[in-house]
C-alpha cells in the first residue's frame, strides 16, 4: 500500500514536472523571440541611375550596380511574377544567440519585401517581416523556401511557422495547420490556375485551398519521403523511392509515370513544353511529361530549364554544364577554376544568357553556348548565396552574405 502511495506521489510529481518544463520552454521561446529577433530595417543606397535597358548578348559587358540593400545575411531572393515586388530570406543570429555560451546558438529567420517599381524614382522603402518565433539550430543553418502565388500577391513560406503573407503590406494571413517541422525542401508550389497550393511531407503531398489555405486532401502514394513537385500536364512529384508520379487531382490516384533509382529526386525541374528533369546522386536525365520515355541523359546537379524550355543546365560543385534539347546536343562545361564553387546559376527571360554566381563574390554572365561574355567582382568579402534575373530582363538581383553569417544584403545590377 505505501509502496503504491509512492509511486503514485512520484507519478503525480513527474507530470508536474513535465508540465513546468513545457511552460517554461514555451516562455523562454516567446522571451527570445519578442527580445532576441528584432532587426533594423536594412539600409539602402542608390550607387547609379536606372535605366529600362534589357540585359542582353550586346549589353551584358555594360553592367554596374544601381542599388544596394544592407543589413543581416541574405540567403535566397525572387522578384515576383509581375516583378512588382523582391523578396529576399535570410538567417541571422540572434542578440542573445550570438553570445550565449552554447554550441548551437540560436538564430531568427528575417524576410525583406521591396517594392520594385519605386527604385527608379528613389524612393525604395524596404518593407522587413521579421519572423521572430522562427529559432533554427546552427547544423541546419539554411534559409526557409518560399512561393509566389501566380498573382505575386501573396508569399508561402516553408518555415517552421509555414506562413502565408500578403506580399503587399507584409501582414501575415495564415499560417498552414500542420506539425512544427518544415515542409520537404523543393516541395512548396501553387498550381497554375492558383486554386491549390500544394507541400509535402515525408511519404504524403499536402493539398491547400489557396484562397482559405484550409487543408483540402492528402495524397499518398509514394512509398519514401518525397523529395520535389512540379507542374507538367499534371502534378508530377519525385521520391527516394525512385519514381516520379502523376498525380490526378479529382481523384486523388497517381500513376508511375517513371521508374529509377533510390535517391532519384534530389533535383526536379519542368518545363515550359511539360518535359521533366529529374537528378539524384547517380543519375540524371530528361524525360517525357505525358509518356514518361527518357529523352536524353544529362549530368547529376541541380537542374533548371530556360524560360522557352530549349536549353537546361545542371550545376553542382565547381561545374556548370549545358544541353540544348532541341538538338539533343552537349553546348558547354563552364569550370570557374580553383577552389571556387557555384554558389547559383540563372537563366534570363530570353534564354540567351546564364548568370552564375561563385563562391569568390564572382559574377559571370555567359552565352548559352558557354562563352564568357562579361565577369564581375561584387564583392571584397563574403559570397554570393543567391541570383536572380527580373522577368523584364532589366535586372539581376544577387544576395550576399559575410563568412561570419552576420551581415548580408542584396546588390540589383543593370545596364549602365
Amino acid at each position: 500500500m505505501f509502496a503504491r502511495k509512492l509511486f503514485t506521489r512520484l507519478r503525480i510529481w513527474q507530470l508536474l514536472s513535465l508540465g513546468m518544463l513545457m511552460f517554461l520552454a514555451i516562455g523562454v521561446t516567446w522571451w527570445h523571440s519578442t527580445t532576441h529577433c528584432g532587426f533594423p530595417h536594412p539600409t539602402v543606397s542608390v550607387t547609379s541611375p536606372l535605366n529600362r535597358q534589357v540585359i542582353d548578348i550586346h549589353t551584358a559587358s555594360q553592367l554596374d550596380m544601381k542599388l544596394e540593400v544592407s543589413g543581416v545575411q541574405r540567403t535566397r531572393v525572387a522578384f515576383s511574377p509581375d516583378d512588382q515586388y523582391f523578396v529576399s530570406l535570410g538567417q541571422a543570429y540572434s542578440s542573445w544567440g550570438k553570445n550565449n555560451p552554447l554550441e548551437y546558438p540560436s538564430h531568427c529567420s528575417v524576410t525583406w519585401i521591396l517594392n520594385v517599381p519605386a527604385i527608379p524614382e528613389f524612393e525604395l522603402r524596404p518593407q522587413v517581416v521579421s519572423n521572430n518565433s522562427e529559432i533554427v539550430v546552427s547544423w541546419v543553418w539554411s534559409a526557409p523556401e518560399f512561393q509566389f502565388s501566380r498573382q505575386g500577391n501573396v508569399l508561402a513560406v516553408n518555415n517552421t511557422q509555414k506562413q502565408i503573407i500578403d506580399v503587399s503590406t507584409g501582414e501575415e494571413l495564415d499560417r498552414l495547420n500542420w506539425d512544427s517541422r518544415q515542409f520537404s525542401s523543393n516541395s512548396m508550389l501553387f498550381s497554375p490556375d492558383g486554386r491549390w497550393l500544394f507541400t509535402a511531407t515525408d511519404r504524403r503531398i499536402l493539398v491547400w485551398n489557396a484562397a482559405t489555405f484550409d487543408l483540402d486532401s492528402v495524397l499518398e502514394g509514394h512509398t519514401e519521403d518525397v523529395r520535389g513537385l512540379g507542374f507538367s500536364q499534371s502534378l508530377v512529384s519525385t521520391s527516394n523511392d525512385g519514381t516520379i508520379r502523376s498525380w490526378d487531382l479529382d481523384t486523388g490516384e497517381s500513376t508511375i509515370l517513371y521508374q529509377g533509382s533510390p535517391q532519384l529526386g534530389t533535383s526536379l525541374a519542368v518545363a515550359s513544353n511539360g518535359n521533366i528533369a529529374i537528378s539524384g546522386i547517380d543519375y540524371a536525365g530528361v524525360i517525357d511529361g505525358v509518356s514518361g520515355r527518357e529523352l536524353m541523359q544529362l549530368e547529376p546537379g541541380i537542374m533548371e530549364f530556360s524560360p522557352n524550355g530549349r536549353y537546361i543546365m545542371s550545376y553542382r560543385n565547381d561545374e556548370v554544364r549545358i544541353w540544348d534539347m532541341e538538338n539533343r546536343s552537349f553546348l558547354g562545361l563552364i569550370d570557374e577554376g580553383g577552389d571556387s564553387r557555384v554558389m547559383s546559376a540563372a537563366f534570363d527571360p530570353t534564354s540567351q544568357l546564364v548568370a552564375i554566381a561563385f563562391s569568390h563574390a564572382l559574377l559571370n554572365i555567359y552565352s548559352t553556348d558557354g562563352d564568357l561574355l562579361s565577369s564581375y567582382q561584387v564583392l571584397q568579402e563574403g559570397e554570393i548565396t543567391d541570383i536572380a534575373f527580373s522577368h523584364n530582363g532589366t535586372l539581376v538581383a544577387l544576395s550576399w552574405g559575410s563568412d561570419d553569417r552576420q551581415r548580408g544584403g542584396i546588390h540589383f545590377w543593370g545596364v549602365r
